[in-house]
């Protein structure tokens, strides 16, 4: 993903792209969503995930997330890079996983696999594979990873995913910072006649927030859109002064 001076006009092609593609399906899709509620499976695309301005997780409740002074210093420094046209560079510029919950943030598609005991979760941006394992609790010792380890169960219609032992990262695109001893909780649901799906993030990260909070997104299903080849490589060359390597189809 483009360092964060970039990300306008990143949003803006992923936009074309995914949206060109939608539309160029013959009419308006016409499958019915399962009526099951814990048929989740299929593609499911952000809603505003598309618009910069919307780049930031924020409380259900409103204003902004409760930062401490350590959280509130790491995103003003950062701001202040940005503003000075210096940004920090985040992992994703180095074509690392974005993590969590930032990979739900993204404007491109993700889809949801679901098979005995196991939720696989793919996300087109950066190819990023999350295997949630259902019914089982978290391994007594388990490596840090960038979407860390995730585990599931069912609560009536809501699947709730638990994750834990992630690397720190940035929350979000705007800059939040993200610890490396978050805990990250989603809670999936079917919503709008289930052409929806209703996504509560609770985020406990002690180090950069004075309490646990939660986002709220939502995301549309598109069964006739397909999650794509990412090159996040391909798209590193694109950096100014770097001259991009010409490919040959053989």
């Amino acid at each position: 993903m483009p360092s964060i001076r970039g990300r306008r006009g990143f949003f803006a092609v992923m936009l074309a792209v995914t949206l060109g593609g939608i539309a160029s399906a013959s009419g308006p899709v016409q499958i019915a969503p399962s009526s099951d509620p814990k048929d989740i499976s299929g593609t499911w695309f952000g809603v505003g995930n598309q618009d910069p301005a919307n780049a930031r997780f924020v409380p259900v409740e409103g204003g902004e997330p409760p930062f401490n002074a350590a959280g509130r210093a790491i995103l003003d420094h950062r701001n202040a890079l940005n503003a000075a046209g210096h940004p920090e560079r985040q992992p994703a510029d180095e074509c690392m996983p974005h993590g969590l919950p930032a990979a739900l943030r993204l404007p491109t598609p993700f889809e949801i696999i679901q098979t005995p005991g196991q939720t696989t979760i793919l996300t087109e941006a950066s190819r990023t594979v999350r295997t949630v394992v259902m019914d089982k609790p978290h391994p007594a010792q388990v490596e840090r990873r960038f979407m860390g380890n995730s585990v599931g169960h069912w609560e009536g219609d809501t699947l709730v995913v638990d994750t834990t032992a992630m690397r720190a990262n940035w929350l979000d695109i705007s800059g939040a910072p993200a610890s490396n001893t978050r805990h990250v909780i989603e809670r999936y649901r079917k919503i709008d006649g289930n052409k929806k799906l209703e996504v509560l993030i609770t985020i406990d990260d002690p180090v950069y927030y004075t309490r646990s909070w939660t986002a709220r997104r939502e995301y549309l299903w598109y069964p006739a859109e397909r999650v794509r080849e990412y090159i996040c490589e391909e798209g590193a060359r694109l950096e100014p002064g770097v001259e991009r390597l010409r490919y040959r189809d053989e």
